[in-house]
C-alpha cells in the first residue's frame, strides 16, 4: 500500500511504471518463445498475435470512460426520445452503463450464433472473430464521427450513442471476451497462468495508451471550442480513431492466412499428444 501511494502521487513515476510494465512482459514473452519446444511455438505465435490485437481494442475501449464521456457532456442531448415521447434521461457518465446493457443484450444472441454455426459446420476461428470485431469497433466511430458531424456546434442525438455503443460492445465480446480463451487455447498449461496475469498486464498498459489518445479530445475551459460545446469539435479525433480501427481491421484480415496456418500446425502438435 505505501508503495502503490508512492507511485500514484508521482505522475512521472507512476508513467515510468507503465511502460516498464509493457518491457517486462515484452520480455518475458520473448523468454518463454526462445525457451519453448518448437512444437509449441505456433501456438505460442497465435498467442501473442491475438493477444496484441486484444491490446490494441482496448485503446479504442479506454475512449468511453474519455472522450466519449466528454462528447455525451458537450455534445448530445441527454433526453432519449422516440416518436416525439421523451422515454428517459442520461448524465454524461450514465452512457458508459449502455455498454454493459449491450453486453447482456447480445451475449446471448451470439451464444445461440456460435452453436448454430458450430452444428452447421460453420465455426469462425478466435482470429476471424477478432478481425469481425475489429470491423465493428470501426463502424461505432464512424457512427461517431457522423453524428458529430451532423450534430454541428449545437448537440447530436443520443440515439448516436446508443447505437455506437452497440457496436463497440458487440466486438468487445468477439476481442476482450475471447482473451482468456486464447490463452487457454494456445499456451502450454505449465504457463497458462503466468500468461494470463501478463495478459491482463499489457490491458493496463493499453488502457494507459488509451488515455494519452483521449487527450486529444481536451479542450480548455477558455476556449471558443469549449465555451460553444458542440459536438462538432470531436469530429476530428473520431475520425483518426475510425481510420486507425480500419486499418486494425484491414491488417488483421491480410494476417488470417498466417494464423490459420499457426493454428493447424498447433491443433496437429495437440492431436498427436493427446492419449
Amino acid at each position: 500500500i505505501g508503495a502503490l501511494s508512492m507511485v500514484l502521487a508521482h505522475a512521472a513515476l507512476a508513467r515510468a511504471c507503465v511502460f516498464i510494465a509493457g518491457l517486462l512482459v515484452l520480455g518475458c514473452w520473448t523468454a518463454i518463445y526462445c525457451r519453448a519446444a518448437p512444437a509449441q511455438r505456433p501456438g505460442l505465435r497465435m498467442a501473442y498475435m491475438l493477444s496484441l490485437q486484444g491490446m490494441v481494442y482496448f485503446i479504442f475501449y479506454q475512449q468511453m470512460i474519455t472522450s466519449l464521456t466528454l462528447f455525451a457532456l458537450r455534445g448530445v442531448h441527454g433526453q432519449v426520445r422516440l416518436g416525439g415521447l421523451t422515454l428517459f434521461s442520461l448524465s454524461a457518465g450514465q452512457f458508459q452503463a449502455l455498454n454493459p446493457i449491450w453486453i447482456m443484450l447480445a451475449s446471448p444472441l451470439l451464444a445461440w450464433l456460435y452453436r448454430r454455426m458450430a452444428l452447421a459446420g460453420r465455426d469462425l476461428s478466435l482470429a476471424q472473430k477478432f478481425a469481425i470485431g475489429f470491423a465493428l469497433v470501426t463502424l461505432a466511430f464512424v457512427i461517431w464521427w457522423l453524428g458529430a458531424l451532423a450534430g454541428g456546434a449545437g448537440r447530436v442525438t443520443p440515439w448516436v450513442m446508443i447505437w455506437a455503443y452497440g457496436a463497440l460492445s458487440v466486438g468487445e465480446l468477439l476481442i476482450s471476451g475471447l482473451g482468456l480463451a486464447v490463452i487457454a487455447r494456445y499456451v502450454p498449461r505449465s504457463i497458462g497462468a503466468f500468461m494470463m496475469g501478463a495478459y491482463y498486464l499489457a490491458v493496463g498498459v493499453a488502457m494507459y495508451l488509451g488515455s494519452m489518445v483521449a487527450n486529444l479530445a481536451a479542450i480548455g475551459s477558455g476556449t471558443v471550442a469549449a465555451q460553444a460545446g458542440g459536438a462538432e469539435v470531436y469530429a476530428g479525433l473520431f475520425l483518426d480513431l475510425a481510420m486507425a480501427a480500419a486499418g486494425c481491421t484491414v491488417l488483421f484480415v491480410l494476417l488470417l492466412p498466417l494464423a490459420r496456418q499457426w493454428d493447424r500446425q498447433h491443433s496437429l502438435v495437440t492431436t498427436s499428444t493427446q492419449p
